[in-house]
């Protein structure tokens, strides 16, 4: 069965320092993240896998990609 082109695929679950819990999710070749009830937090627009280490606010995390701590927004624009 072939899946959908815009069918988003939640490989992993990730739990950040302060015990927050949240989902990788995957579209194609890019990476996003979800909250624990599945509301897109992260659009998907990280082109690497990434680890969440900390949710600072609202709209901004700290993740780990490519060995590198980032701050990362709710848009995927690198800080």
């Amino acid at each position: 069965m072939t899946k959908a082109k815009n069918e988003i695929d939640v490989p992993d679950k990730a739990i950040d320092r302060s015990n927050n819990t949240f989902y990788l999710s995957r579209l194609g070749d890019k990476f996003g993240l979800l909250d624990e009830k599945f509301n897109v937090i992260i659009k998907n627009s990280i082109y690497d896998k990434f680890e969440v280490l900390q949710r600072i606010n609202e709209t901004t995390f700290l993740i780990k990609i490519a060995e590198r701590e980032l701050f990362v927004d709710s848009e995927g624009n690198f800080r």
